[in-house]
């Protein structure tokens, strides 16, 4: 059974590169493409999607609040964010509104074939160059609203 994935990006080049990835034998299966935010979800609803492949500057809505509309319209589809350039803060703020990953728009077919399959599977999922700063941000909040400022040991 394939993977439905819809792609919401505004460059028409991008989509067609990346439907060109997957042939019919790949396992995931593109259902259709968006250019504008306020078409996502309609489109996801309509298309089955799985997965929606999301830019995180696609016109029409920010992209957490197109992110939360997804969700809301079809809770089960995960939402993999792409981006320009790895930037931590955003890549929080993704997952925070309920993106099950965010990865750069230089990934290579196989690990976006990869990424798709485990964003389906409900693993989330983080660029490398973002992780640690994500991490380092999710413990600074968690030593914050635990009322720790030093280290603190396992031990």
């Amino acid at each position: 059974m394939s993977i439905k994935v819809l792609i919401a990006d505004d460059a028409i080049l991008f989509r067609e590169g990346v439907k060109s990835f997957f042939g019919t034998d790949s396992g995931i299966l593109i259902v259709g493409e968006a250019d504008d935010a306020l078409d996502v979800a309609a489109q996801t609803v309509a298309a089955g999607a799985d997965v929606v492949l999301l830019d995180e500057d696609l016109p029409g809505l920010d992209c957490f609040d197109t992110i939360r509309l997804i969700r809301d319209r079809r809770p089960g589809t995960q939402v993999l964010v792409f981006a320009e350039e790895a930037d931590h803060a955003r890549a929080a703020r993704v997952i925070e509104a309920g993106a099950a990953g965010y990865v750069l728009k230089d990934i290579d077919p196989q690990n976006l074939a990869r990424a798709i399959t485990d964003v389906h599977k409900g693993c989330t999922l983080l660029n490398p160059r973002s992780t640690r700063d994500v991490f380092e941000q999710f413990t600074a909040l968690a030593r914050e609203r635990a009322g720790h400022n030093g280290f603190t040991s396992w031990t």
